[in-house]
Protein backbone atom coordinates (compact mmCIF):
# COMPACT_ATOMS: atom_id res chain seq x y z
CA UNK A 1 0.00 0.00 0.00
CA UNK A 2 1.16 3.17 -0.90
CA UNK A 3 1.51 6.03 1.72
CA UNK A 4 2.36 9.69 1.11
CA UNK A 5 4.71 11.54 3.70
CA UNK A 6 3.40 15.18 3.55
CA UNK A 7 6.33 16.67 4.94
CA UNK A 8 8.32 16.74 2.29
CA UNK A 9 8.28 19.57 -0.75
CA UNK A 10 5.73 21.53 1.66
CA UNK A 11 7.52 24.48 -0.42
CA UNK A 12 7.06 23.32 -3.57
CA UNK A 13 3.60 21.58 -3.12
CA UNK A 14 -0.11 22.64 -1.75
CA UNK A 15 -1.46 20.38 0.22
CA UNK A 16 -4.24 19.43 -2.25
CA UNK A 17 -1.52 19.53 -5.15
CA UNK A 18 -0.40 16.69 -2.52
CA UNK A 19 -3.25 14.74 -2.20
CA UNK A 20 -3.78 14.40 -5.60
CA UNK A 21 -0.25 13.61 -6.65
CA UNK A 22 -0.63 10.86 -3.80
CA UNK A 23 -3.59 9.54 -5.56
CA UNK A 24 -1.75 9.66 -9.08
CA UNK A 25 1.01 7.91 -7.33
CA UNK A 26 -1.50 4.95 -6.27
CA UNK A 27 -2.36 4.76 -10.08
CA UNK A 28 -5.68 6.34 -9.75
CA UNK A 29 -7.49 8.03 -13.08
CA UNK A 30 -8.59 11.50 -12.83
CA UNK A 31 -12.29 10.26 -12.84
CA UNK A 32 -11.30 8.37 -9.70
CA UNK A 33 -9.31 11.14 -8.26
CA UNK A 34 -11.89 13.80 -9.15
CA UNK A 35 -15.00 11.62 -7.58
CA UNK A 36 -12.82 10.75 -4.46
CA UNK A 37 -12.17 14.19 -3.54
CA UNK A 38 -15.49 15.87 -5.03
CA UNK A 39 -13.65 17.83 -7.36
CA UNK A 40 -14.52 18.11 -11.06
CA UNK A 41 -11.98 16.36 -13.69
CA UNK A 42 -11.37 19.98 -15.42
CA UNK A 43 -9.97 21.18 -11.96
CA UNK A 44 -7.84 17.44 -11.59
CA UNK A 45 -5.95 18.37 -14.96
CA UNK A 46 -5.29 21.85 -13.67
CA UNK A 47 -4.05 20.36 -10.47
CA UNK A 48 -1.97 17.84 -12.33
CA UNK A 49 -0.72 20.75 -14.73
CA UNK A 50 0.59 22.51 -12.19
CA UNK A 51 1.93 19.60 -10.22
CA UNK A 52 3.66 18.55 -13.39
CA UNK A 53 5.45 21.81 -13.80
CA UNK A 54 6.51 22.39 -9.94
CA UNK A 55 8.31 19.08 -10.00
CA UNK A 56 9.44 18.90 -13.92
CA UNK A 57 7.16 15.99 -15.28
CA UNK A 58 5.61 15.63 -18.18
CA UNK A 59 4.33 12.20 -17.43
CA UNK A 60 1.90 10.70 -14.24
CA UNK A 61 4.46 7.64 -14.36
CA UNK A 62 7.78 10.23 -14.24
CA UNK A 63 5.25 11.76 -11.45
CA UNK A 64 5.25 8.55 -9.69
CA UNK A 65 9.25 7.92 -9.93
CA UNK A 66 9.67 11.54 -8.67
CA UNK A 67 7.67 10.80 -6.10
CA UNK A 68 9.29 7.65 -4.94
CA UNK A 69 12.69 9.30 -5.48
CA UNK A 70 12.07 11.70 -3.27
CA UNK A 71 10.62 10.08 -0.37
CA UNK A 72 7.17 11.19 -0.66
CA UNK A 73 5.82 8.08 -1.14
CA UNK A 74 6.50 4.06 0.16
CA UNK A 75 5.56 0.94 -1.48
CA UNK A 76 5.20 -1.67 1.49
CA UNK A 77 7.96 -0.52 3.32
CA UNK A 78 10.41 -1.31 -0.04
CA UNK A 79 13.86 0.97 -0.14
CA UNK A 80 13.89 3.81 -2.52
CA UNK A 81 15.24 1.57 -5.63
CA UNK A 82 13.29 -0.71 -5.28
CA UNK A 83 10.49 1.30 -5.64
CA UNK A 84 11.37 2.69 -8.73
CA UNK A 85 11.60 -0.71 -10.06
CA UNK A 86 8.72 -1.93 -8.99
CA UNK A 87 6.82 0.63 -10.48
CA UNK A 88 8.51 0.62 -13.62
CA UNK A 89 7.60 -2.84 -14.07
CA UNK A 90 3.89 -2.83 -12.88
CA UNK A 91 1.84 -3.09 -15.66
CA UNK A 92 -1.23 -1.11 -14.08
CA UNK A 93 0.59 2.05 -14.02
CA UNK A 94 -0.06 3.29 -17.09
CA UNK A 95 -0.36 7.13 -18.05
CA UNK A 96 -3.26 8.86 -18.76
CA UNK A 97 -1.96 11.80 -20.90
CA UNK A 98 -3.37 15.13 -20.00
CA UNK A 99 -4.76 17.54 -22.61
CA UNK A 100 -2.29 19.66 -23.56
CA UNK A 101 -3.97 23.21 -24.52
CA UNK A 102 -2.48 25.23 -27.25
CA UNK A 103 -4.91 27.84 -26.91
CA UNK A 104 -4.75 28.18 -30.93
CA UNK A 105 -8.18 28.52 -32.36
CA UNK A 106 -9.97 25.70 -30.12
CA UNK A 107 -7.39 23.22 -31.45
CA UNK A 108 -6.12 21.26 -28.52
CA UNK A 109 -3.72 18.36 -28.87
CA UNK A 110 -3.85 15.14 -27.16
CA UNK A 111 -0.49 14.21 -26.35
CA UNK A 112 -0.13 10.48 -25.93
CA UNK A 113 3.49 9.85 -25.06
CA UNK A 114 3.61 6.17 -22.64
CA UNK A 115 7.23 5.66 -21.24
CA UNK A 116 7.41 1.93 -21.91
CA UNK A 117 11.24 2.95 -22.82
CA UNK A 118 13.11 5.25 -21.19
CA UNK A 119 15.09 7.17 -23.79
CA UNK A 120 11.82 7.23 -26.30
CA UNK A 121 10.83 10.29 -23.89
CA UNK A 122 13.27 12.64 -25.00
CA UNK A 123 12.44 11.60 -28.83
CA UNK A 124 8.86 11.61 -28.51
CA UNK A 125 9.35 15.27 -26.65
CA UNK A 126 11.40 16.44 -29.78
CA UNK A 127 8.51 15.59 -31.48
CA UNK A 128 5.69 17.57 -29.61
CA UNK A 129 8.29 21.11 -29.86
CA UNK A 130 8.54 20.61 -33.35
CA UNK A 131 4.91 19.83 -33.49
CA UNK A 132 3.56 22.83 -31.18
CA UNK A 133 5.24 25.21 -33.44
CA UNK A 134 3.70 24.23 -36.52
CA UNK A 135 0.38 24.75 -34.46
CA UNK A 136 1.38 27.72 -33.23
CA UNK A 137 2.38 29.42 -36.48
CA UNK A 138 0.05 27.95 -38.58
CA UNK A 139 -2.81 28.99 -36.84
CA UNK A 140 -1.68 31.96 -34.96
CA UNK A 141 -3.63 34.30 -37.10
CA UNK A 142 -6.67 31.99 -38.05
CA UNK A 143 -9.67 33.75 -36.31
CA UNK A 144 -9.55 37.31 -35.24
CA UNK A 145 -9.19 38.72 -31.88
CA UNK A 146 -11.97 40.91 -30.21
CA UNK A 147 -11.06 41.97 -27.04
CA UNK A 148 -9.72 45.62 -28.52
CA UNK A 149 -11.76 45.66 -31.86
CA UNK A 150 -15.50 44.57 -31.39
CA UNK A 151 -15.76 45.72 -34.88
CA UNK A 152 -13.30 43.18 -36.61
CA UNK A 153 -14.36 40.82 -39.34
CA UNK A 154 -13.62 37.15 -38.74
CA UNK A 155 -12.16 35.32 -41.54
CA UNK A 156 -14.22 33.00 -42.00
CA UNK A 157 -13.14 29.54 -43.89
CA UNK A 158 -14.19 28.14 -46.83
CA UNK A 159 -16.09 25.23 -45.53
CA UNK A 160 -17.76 26.48 -42.15
CA UNK A 161 -17.94 24.22 -39.53
CA UNK A 162 -21.64 23.59 -38.69
CA UNK A 163 -23.61 21.92 -35.60
CA UNK A 164 -24.88 18.67 -36.39
CA UNK A 165 -28.74 17.96 -35.66
CA UNK A 166 -28.96 15.32 -33.31
CA UNK A 167 -32.17 13.17 -32.25
CA UNK A 168 -34.56 15.85 -30.58
CA UNK A 169 -34.96 15.77 -27.03
CA UNK A 170 -38.85 14.22 -26.48
CA UNK A 171 -40.25 17.39 -24.38
CA UNK A 172 -39.71 20.91 -26.20
CA UNK A 173 -38.52 23.13 -23.27
CA UNK A 174 -36.42 26.27 -22.42
CA UNK A 175 -34.74 28.01 -19.51
CA UNK A 176 -33.79 24.15 -18.33
CA UNK A 177 -30.98 22.70 -16.51
CA UNK A 178 -28.90 20.02 -18.05
CA UNK A 179 -25.87 18.72 -16.93
CA UNK A 180 -23.53 15.66 -17.64
CA UNK A 181 -23.02 12.05 -15.65
CA UNK A 182 -21.06 9.02 -16.57
CA UNK A 183 -21.31 10.01 -20.20
CA UNK A 184 -24.95 10.48 -20.11
CA UNK A 185 -26.71 14.20 -20.54
CA UNK A 186 -29.56 15.14 -17.83
CA UNK A 187 -32.22 17.94 -19.14
CA UNK A 188 -34.46 18.75 -16.24
CA UNK A 189 -37.16 20.93 -15.94
CA UNK A 190 -38.24 24.04 -17.51
CA UNK A 191 -40.88 25.58 -19.26
CA UNK A 192 -42.90 25.44 -22.92
CA UNK A 193 -46.64 26.23 -23.90
CA UNK A 194 -48.08 23.87 -20.93
CA UNK A 195 -46.69 25.75 -18.28
CA UNK A 196 -43.47 24.83 -15.79
CA UNK A 197 -42.45 21.58 -15.68
CA UNK A 198 -40.97 18.45 -13.48
CA UNK A 199 -39.83 16.21 -16.88
CA UNK A 200 -36.64 14.61 -16.52
CA UNK A 201 -35.05 12.84 -19.49
CA UNK A 202 -31.55 11.38 -20.39
CA UNK A 203 -29.44 11.69 -23.81
CA UNK A 204 -26.74 9.06 -24.94
CA UNK A 205 -24.43 10.89 -27.05
CA UNK A 206 -23.06 7.50 -27.68
CA UNK A 207 -26.66 5.92 -29.19
CA UNK A 208 -28.53 8.77 -29.93
CA UNK A 209 -31.02 7.50 -27.48
CA UNK A 210 -33.15 9.47 -25.15
CA UNK A 211 -34.55 8.14 -21.81
CA UNK A 212 -37.60 9.50 -19.92
CA UNK A 213 -36.68 9.17 -15.73
CA UNK A 214 -38.16 10.30 -12.48
CA UNK A 215 -39.64 13.48 -12.62
CA UNK A 216 -38.64 16.20 -10.59
CA UNK A 217 -40.81 16.78 -7.41
CA UNK A 218 -41.20 20.66 -7.93
CA UNK A 219 -41.57 21.68 -11.34
CA UNK A 220 -39.51 24.66 -11.74
CA UNK A 221 -38.08 26.54 -14.84
CA UNK A 222 -34.96 29.29 -14.70
CA UNK A 223 -32.77 26.69 -13.34
CA UNK A 224 -29.28 25.10 -13.54
CA UNK A 225 -27.43 22.22 -12.11
CA UNK A 226 -24.45 20.79 -11.02
CA UNK A 227 -22.98 17.46 -10.27
CA UNK A 228 -21.21 16.39 -7.11
CA UNK A 229 -20.53 13.19 -5.72
CA UNK A 230 -22.20 11.40 -8.14
CA UNK A 231 -25.34 13.41 -8.01
CA UNK A 232 -27.44 15.95 -9.60
CA UNK A 233 -28.48 18.93 -7.51
CA UNK A 234 -30.99 21.45 -8.69
CA UNK A 235 -31.07 24.70 -6.62
CA UNK A 236 -34.14 26.75 -6.55
CA UNK A 237 -36.11 27.99 -9.90
CA UNK A 238 -39.08 29.51 -11.40
CA UNK A 239 -42.44 27.60 -9.70
CA UNK A 240 -45.63 27.82 -11.73
CA UNK A 241 -47.30 30.55 -9.29
CA UNK A 242 -44.59 32.84 -11.01
CA UNK A 243 -42.74 33.03 -7.52
CA UNK A 244 -39.08 32.30 -7.07
CA UNK A 245 -38.17 28.80 -4.48
CA UNK A 246 -35.88 28.19 -1.99
CA UNK A 247 -35.93 24.35 -2.60
CA UNK A 248 -33.07 21.79 -3.27
CA UNK A 249 -33.70 18.56 -4.83
CA UNK A 250 -31.06 16.01 -5.17
CA UNK A 251 -31.27 13.50 -8.15
CA UNK A 252 -29.33 10.43 -7.81
CA UNK A 253 -28.88 8.68 -11.74
CA UNK A 254 -27.84 5.64 -10.43
CA UNK A 255 -31.09 4.88 -8.57
CA UNK A 256 -33.29 6.85 -10.95
CA UNK A 257 -34.69 8.64 -7.08
CA UNK A 258 -35.15 12.24 -6.12
CA UNK A 259 -34.65 13.61 -2.36
CA UNK A 260 -34.33 16.81 -0.32
CA UNK A 261 -31.40 19.10 0.51
CA UNK A 262 -31.74 22.04 2.90
CA UNK A 263 -33.39 24.81 1.08
CA UNK A 264 -31.40 27.82 -0.26
CA UNK A 265 -30.69 31.29 2.28
CA UNK A 266 -33.01 32.99 0.09
CA UNK A 267 -35.65 31.87 -3.04
CA UNK A 268 -33.73 32.40 -6.14
CA UNK A 269 -34.16 31.84 -9.61
CA UNK A 270 -32.33 32.71 -12.89
CA UNK A 271 -28.80 32.73 -11.22
CA UNK A 272 -25.76 31.05 -12.30
CA UNK A 273 -24.29 27.92 -11.28
CA UNK A 274 -21.38 25.46 -10.92
CA UNK A 275 -19.39 22.95 -8.95
CA UNK A 276 -16.07 23.82 -7.61
CA UNK A 277 -14.18 21.60 -5.05
CA UNK A 278 -16.57 19.36 -3.57
CA UNK A 279 -18.91 22.66 -3.54
CA UNK A 280 -21.82 23.92 -5.39
CA UNK A 281 -21.81 27.99 -5.59
CA UNK A 282 -24.73 29.86 -6.85
CA UNK A 283 -24.30 33.55 -7.95
CA UNK A 284 -26.95 36.30 -8.49
CA UNK A 285 -30.09 35.69 -9.47
CA UNK A 286 -33.85 36.57 -9.19
CA UNK A 287 -35.37 36.51 -5.73
CA UNK A 288 -38.98 37.08 -6.76
CA UNK A 289 -39.10 41.58 -6.65
CA UNK A 290 -35.47 41.66 -7.80
CA UNK A 291 -32.33 40.95 -9.14
CA UNK A 292 -29.46 40.31 -6.16
CA UNK A 293 -25.94 40.03 -5.97
CA UNK A 294 -26.06 37.30 -3.43
CA UNK A 295 -23.36 34.35 -3.70
CA UNK A 296 -24.07 30.70 -2.02
CA UNK A 297 -22.00 28.48 -1.37
CA UNK A 298 -23.43 24.78 0.08
CA UNK A 299 -21.54 21.90 1.11
CA UNK A 300 -23.16 18.24 0.00
CA UNK A 301 -21.09 16.86 2.99
CA UNK A 302 -22.82 18.93 5.89
CA UNK A 303 -25.91 19.70 4.37
CA UNK A 304 -25.23 23.61 4.81
CA UNK A 305 -25.34 26.92 3.09
CA UNK A 306 -23.17 29.65 3.37
CA UNK A 307 -22.70 32.99 2.01
CA UNK A 308 -19.38 34.40 0.20
CA UNK A 309 -18.71 37.42 -0.67
CA UNK A 310 -21.40 39.16 -3.05
CA UNK A 311 -20.71 39.54 -6.80
CA UNK A 312 -20.09 42.97 -7.80
CA UNK A 313 -22.96 43.52 -10.51
CA UNK A 314 -26.85 42.47 -9.25
CA UNK A 315 -28.09 40.12 -12.11
CA UNK A 316 -29.55 37.32 -13.17
CA UNK A 317 -29.78 34.81 -16.40
CA UNK A 318 -26.28 35.10 -16.35
CA UNK A 319 -24.00 31.83 -16.36
CA UNK A 320 -21.30 30.97 -15.22
CA UNK A 321 -18.71 28.46 -16.17
CA UNK A 322 -14.99 27.64 -14.61
CA UNK A 323 -11.09 27.44 -16.33
CA UNK A 324 -7.76 27.57 -14.54
CA UNK A 325 -9.59 27.50 -11.12
CA UNK A 326 -11.34 30.29 -11.98
CA UNK A 327 -15.23 30.80 -12.33
CA UNK A 328 -15.99 33.54 -15.02
CA UNK A 329 -19.33 35.52 -14.39
CA UNK A 330 -20.57 35.97 -17.85
CA UNK A 331 -23.66 38.25 -18.83
CA UNK A 332 -26.74 38.67 -17.25
CA UNK A 333 -29.77 41.04 -16.92
CA UNK A 334 -30.21 43.44 -14.40
CA UNK A 335 -33.99 44.08 -15.09
CA UNK A 336 -33.60 47.09 -17.88
CA UNK A 337 -30.54 45.78 -20.27
CA UNK A 338 -28.47 43.22 -21.16
CA UNK A 339 -25.10 43.55 -19.99
CA UNK A 340 -21.62 42.72 -21.32
CA UNK A 341 -19.72 42.16 -17.64
CA UNK A 342 -17.18 39.39 -17.20
CA UNK A 343 -16.40 39.19 -13.74
CA UNK A 344 -13.91 36.40 -12.27
CA UNK A 345 -14.22 35.11 -9.16
CA UNK A 346 -11.17 32.95 -7.26
CA UNK A 347 -12.90 30.77 -4.12
CA UNK A 348 -9.28 30.54 -3.06
CA UNK A 349 -9.32 33.81 -1.86
CA UNK A 350 -12.55 34.02 0.28
CA UNK A 351 -9.79 32.25 2.91
CA UNK A 352 -8.00 35.46 3.31
CA UNK A 353 -8.50 39.41 3.11
CA UNK A 354 -7.96 39.39 -0.48
CA UNK A 355 -11.04 40.32 -2.51
CA UNK A 356 -12.17 37.11 -4.77
CA UNK A 357 -13.52 39.58 -7.80
CA UNK A 358 -11.75 40.62 -10.13
CA UNK A 359 -12.50 41.92 -14.10
CA UNK A 360 -12.27 40.07 -17.07
CA UNK A 361 -12.66 41.46 -20.82
CA UNK A 362 -16.00 41.88 -20.85
CA UNK A 363 -18.27 39.97 -24.07
CA UNK A 364 -18.23 41.35 -27.33
CA UNK A 365 -22.12 41.92 -27.45
CA UNK A 366 -24.18 42.01 -24.34
CA UNK A 367 -26.39 39.22 -23.96
CA UNK A 368 -28.12 36.78 -21.09
CA UNK A 369 -30.08 33.38 -21.02
CA UNK A 370 -27.33 32.00 -23.73
CA UNK A 371 -25.57 28.68 -23.39
CA UNK A 372 -21.96 28.49 -21.62
CA UNK A 373 -19.91 25.82 -21.17
CA UNK A 374 -15.62 25.44 -21.06
CA UNK A 375 -13.75 23.09 -22.60
CA UNK A 376 -10.05 22.48 -22.10
CA UNK A 377 -10.16 26.09 -20.27
CA UNK A 378 -11.77 27.55 -23.30
CA UNK A 379 -15.12 29.42 -22.79
CA UNK A 380 -17.79 28.67 -25.95
CA UNK A 381 -21.32 30.81 -25.64
CA UNK A 382 -23.69 29.83 -27.84
CA UNK A 383 -26.93 32.44 -28.69
CA UNK A 384 -28.65 34.66 -25.76
CA UNK A 385 -31.03 37.47 -26.12
CA UNK A 386 -29.09 41.09 -26.31
CA UNK A 387 -30.55 44.45 -26.56
CA UNK A 388 -31.78 43.68 -30.34
CA UNK A 389 -32.83 40.84 -30.32
CA UNK A 390 -31.75 37.12 -30.13
CA UNK A 391 -28.11 36.23 -30.92
CA UNK A 392 -26.64 33.22 -33.15
CA UNK A 393 -23.00 33.82 -33.02
CA UNK A 394 -20.54 31.55 -31.28
CA UNK A 395 -18.25 33.47 -28.79
CA UNK A 396 -15.29 31.85 -27.46
CA UNK A 397 -13.28 33.33 -24.48
CA UNK A 398 -9.70 32.34 -23.81
CA UNK A 399 -8.98 33.28 -19.86
CA UNK A 400 -5.09 32.58 -20.46
CA UNK A 401 -5.13 35.58 -22.63
CA UNK A 402 -7.93 37.69 -21.72
CA UNK A 403 -9.49 37.96 -25.17
CA UNK A 404 -12.69 37.06 -26.96
CA UNK A 405 -12.60 35.06 -30.35
CA UNK A 406 -15.65 34.79 -32.62
CA UNK A 407 -15.50 31.62 -34.16
CA UNK A 408 -16.93 31.02 -37.67
CA UNK A 409 -19.35 28.09 -36.71
CA UNK A 410 -22.80 28.39 -38.15
CA UNK A 411 -24.89 28.20 -35.55
CA UNK A 412 -28.38 26.43 -36.54
CA UNK A 413 -31.13 29.95 -35.66
CA UNK A 414 -31.30 33.10 -33.15
CA UNK A 415 -31.21 30.32 -29.93
CA UNK A 416 -31.72 31.61 -26.26
CA UNK A 417 -32.66 29.96 -23.06
CA UNK A 418 -31.00 26.80 -24.24
CA UNK A 419 -28.81 23.95 -22.24
CA UNK A 420 -25.16 23.96 -23.34
CA UNK A 421 -22.37 21.27 -22.53
CA UNK A 422 -18.99 19.72 -23.15
CA UNK A 423 -18.60 15.86 -23.58
CA UNK A 424 -15.28 14.66 -25.12
CA UNK A 425 -14.25 17.49 -28.14
CA UNK A 426 -18.19 18.43 -28.58
CA UNK A 427 -20.19 20.54 -27.38
CA UNK A 428 -23.87 19.80 -26.97
CA UNK A 429 -26.93 22.55 -27.20
CA UNK A 430 -30.42 20.91 -26.59
CA UNK A 431 -33.55 22.71 -26.16
CA UNK A 432 -34.03 26.59 -25.31
CA UNK A 433 -36.47 29.19 -27.11
CA UNK A 434 -35.81 29.56 -30.91
CA UNK A 435 -37.24 32.67 -32.65
CA UNK A 436 -39.58 32.78 -29.32
CA UNK A 437 -40.66 28.96 -29.43
CA UNK A 438 -39.92 26.55 -27.18
CA UNK A 439 -37.63 23.85 -29.11
CA UNK A 440 -36.69 20.20 -28.22
CA UNK A 441 -33.47 21.15 -30.74
CA UNK A 442 -30.67 18.93 -29.85
CA UNK A 443 -27.17 19.47 -31.71
CA UNK A 444 -23.71 18.81 -31.27
CA UNK A 445 -20.36 20.87 -32.43
CA UNK A 446 -16.64 19.37 -32.76
CA UNK A 447 -14.95 22.11 -30.42
CA UNK A 448 -11.45 20.06 -30.27
CA UNK A 449 -9.45 17.87 -32.58
CA UNK A 450 -7.37 15.33 -31.12
CA UNK A 451 -3.48 14.15 -32.54
CA UNK A 452 -2.07 10.91 -31.93
CA UNK A 453 1.37 10.98 -31.58
CA UNK A 454 3.19 6.87 -32.65
CA UNK A 455 4.90 5.26 -29.85
CA UNK A 456 8.69 5.32 -30.34
CA UNK A 457 9.89 1.99 -28.97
Amino acid sequence: MLQFNRMTKQNDLSEREIEILSLVAKGKSNKDISQELFISPNTVKVHLRNIFSKIGVTTRTEATLFAIREGMVKVNGMSTSDNIEAVKADPVMVDEPLTSDLSQEGISLNLLVPIYRRYAVLLVAGVVLILIGVVYFAFRNGFPTLANNPNITPITPSEPLRWEPLQAMPTPRGALALELFDNQIYTIGGENASGVLAVTERFDPKTGAWLHLSPKPTAVTDIGAVVIGGKIYVPGGRVASGQATDVLEIYDPRQNVWEQGKPLPAPTSAYAVVAFEGRMYVFGGWDGTKYVDTVYKYDPSRNEWETSTPIPTPRGFARAAIAGGIIYILGGFDGQKALDNNEAYNPVLELGSDNPWSTASPLVTPRYAMGVTSIADHIHIIGGEGNIGVENSHLEFIPARNEWRLRATIVPLPWAYLGLIAFDTHLYAIGGLVEGVPSAQNASFQALFTVLLPTVK
